[in-house]
């Protein structure tokens, strides 16, 4: 079921880039940009969350605190979102399409990644059907996420309106907020755990398609080539 469970993640990555490619243009460099600005959040994330993984005594009390959600929100936000804000500046984006590949290209390789520990230990993967297709169902979700982001942040980058990039921020927190929710409820074995994760399994998804749909607004009213339909 793990080795599975993987193959279907690594497949989820691929979608990604086989919907970067069908953009045309210099999809590739963006796409591979995106991957690196994933490895970058990852630096940032792990950095900041240093003290705690030096401490683990220091780790459960934070997982089991109220502020738990906040924090497990707040890190990836900044980290990812400037993960692919970065990039984008850097290579000067001029188009929605770009920045979309660079969100795909940060989704793909975020997919691939979660696959490879399933690969090297199927004992850890999830031994439930059920379980498998919510994984799948996230990982699919959390890819169109990093995209639709990704407009926000280019867009910021592009015309260089930093409040773009901060709402990108904030959609982001939003969007994981439920998750560590319901990591602290796990941790705790409390009730509420379902709930918390019903609410996490819709928010990513509405997140997602608003984020693609803002972004790509912004970008037609700034008179920039839209792309392919979505």
């Amino acid at each position: 079921m793990a080795i599975l469970q993987a193959a279907l993640l690594i497949l989820v990555g691929l979608a990604a880039v086989a919907v970067a490619s069908r953009y045309g243009g210099r999809w590739l460099p963006f796409l591979l940009a995106g991957a690196a600005g994933w490895v970058l959040a990852q630096v940032l994330k792990a950095g900041l969350s240093l003290p705690l993984a030096a401490n683990p005594s220091t780790a459960a009390a934070m997982v089991s605190s109220v502020w738990f959600p906040v924090f497990a929100a707040v890190l990836p936000a900044l980290a990812e979102e400037l993960g692919k804000y970065v990039p984008l500046r850097w290579m000067r984006v001029q188009a929605r399409e770009q920045a979309l590949a660079l969100g795909l290209g940060a989704g793909a390789i975020e997919a691939v990644f979660l696959a490879l520990p399933l690969l090297l230990n199927p004992v850890a993967g999830t031994t439930t059907l059920v379980g498998m297709l919510i994984s799948v169902w996230e990982r699919s979700w959390a890819v169109t996420l990093h995209a639709g982001m990704a407009t926000l942040d280019g867009f910021a980058a592009c015309a260089r309106r930093g409040r773009w990039l901060l709402a990108a921020m904030a959609a982001h927190f939003l969007a994981d907020l439920p998750a560590g929710q319901y990591q602290r409820l796990v941790a705790l074995r409390a009730p509420g755990v379902v709930t918390w994760l019903v609410i996490a399994e819709i928010l990513v998804p509405l997140l997602a398609l608003a984020a693609l749909a803002l972004g790509r607004g912004l970008w037609r009213k700034a008179g920039a080539a839209p792309g392919p339909a979505q």
